[in-house]
């Protein structure tokens, strides 16, 4: 029987509603999920894949910008109601969980970075060499015909393998409203992408088990320790099998580490026993506050509003992405905050937030603004400090335990 059977399983859609209730969804979410799921909502689709009838809409390519690039991330977005199934098919997908390594960490239960950094750690990474590389696009950059070639062998199931096809081949897609051709690869953004890109590079993370190695990979970041002669071989080999694979490295993000240095990987530091946040991730989220601070400002003079109104803004703005619940992009709270075991970076970045909330009210830096901002009116717009979310973040999971 196929996987796409278990669609139309009432039960199955249950222990997927339980799974999300489990996840960091919010309230409004999880409600969204239970509602399409009460109402079954997914039957009409999910009876015409099984009996490969259903055509799939063309996705949405969305360019996301980033930060100090000229270039764009692109992601694809498929109809809300299409997008449910798709997630539902990513939750049955751990079936095939069994194809992966061990030290694959992304996208699966009962793993992720804190798993990741805690095995390299127990591995003793930080007395050997090391080489960290970034794959060039990894997710749009997968040639679908390779990959549907593994697949068709290992999912055993024609259906899925019909639907992976279909989807994968289809060029077409929306841009602006207008129907385009795109190279797509595995589409990032689509919650099916998660399971493919594991896919793709299991055979790699597989020699490096066998060969009992210390290897990490998150998606497309890979990280490796060896001895200083041996670690050359291990790049050539990475670089030799992705090329194989249509793949390239980000020649940006490698990176070689001597023992015992501070080492960076997955937007953490680590050294000497610390987890922190590291330099990258604390440089990118001081340029989104300066920006964002600048631009309050002008707004603030250009409508001569109280600032109360900016900074309640700011505050939103930034709330949500240290303390927010969105599945499809980790907050702080979800991603930092169960690995790091210092606050040092979190009283750097609270020290600098607190810094150009006042220049928004008085528009410069000095230390009269502590007198006439005082920290009662940030609070009073909202602000809250990471070094003490972190710590109730730390006393609420101690008590779950």
């Amino acid at each position: 029987m196929s996987l796409l059977n278990s669609l139309l399983d009432d039960k199955l859609w249950q222990a997927f509603l339980e799974h999300k209730k489990a996840s960091i969804l919010s309230e409004r979410e999880i409600k969204k999920y239970q509602e399409y799921i009460n109402n079954k909502e997914y039957e009409e689709i999910a009876f015409k894949l099984i009996n490969e009838e259903y055509e799939f809409s063309k996705p949405r390519r969305v360019a996301i910008n980033k930060i100090r690039k000229k270039k764009k991330r692109i992601v694809y977005i498929y109809p809300q109601e299409e997008n449910y199934i798709f997630k539902m098919l990513s939750f049955l997908l751990y079936k095939y969980d069994y194809l992966f390594a061990p030290n694959l960490y992304s996208f699966r239960q009962r793993s992720g970075c804190k798993k990741a950094l805690s095995d390299l750690i127990r591995q003793h990474m930080k007395i050997k060499h090391g080489y960290k590389v970034d794959i060039k696009n990894y997710f749009n950059s997968i040639p679908p015909e390779k990959i549907l070639k593994s697949l068709k062998k290992d999912l055993q199931d024609e259906k899925l393998y019909n639907l992976f096809e279909k989807l994968l081949m289809n060029k077409m897609v929306l841009s602006d409203g207008i129907e385009i051709e795109d190279e797509k690869g595995i589409m990032a953004g689509v919650p099916l992408a998660s399971f493919l890109a594991n896919y793709y590079l299991k055979d790699l993370d597989q020699y490096f088990y066998d060969n009992q190695i210390t290897y990490c990979r998150y998606a497309d970041d890979i990280i490796v320790f060896d001895s200083k002669e041996k670690l050359e071989e291990h790049r050539n080999y990475i670089i030799n099998i992705l090329k194989e694979k249509g793949l390239e490295v980000n020649p940006e993000k490698e990176f070689y580490y001597n023992p015992c240095e501070e080492i960076e990987f997955l937007g953490f530091s680590y050294k000497n026993g610390t987890i922190d946040l590291n330099k990258n991730s604390i440089r990118k989220i001081k340029g989104k506050i300066r920006r964002s601070a600048r631009g309050l400002r002008r707004w603030m003079i250009k409508n001569n509003t109280p600032p109360t109104s900016p900074l309640k803004a700011m505050n939103k703005k930034y709330n949500k992405k240290f303390y927010g619940r969105d599945e499809d992009d980790l907050s702080w709270k979800y991603w930092f905050f169960p690995t790091i075991n210092t606050d040092k970076t979190l009283k750097i970045v609270d020290e600098y937030m607190q810094d150009w909330q006042r220049y928004i009210v008085t528009g410069v830096h000095n230390k009269k603004n502590y007198e006439k901002v005082p920290y009662e009116m940030l609070k009073g717009a909202g602000y809250r400090s990471l070094v003490n979310e972190y710590y109730n973040f730390k006393k609420n999971n101690e008590n779950i335990k």
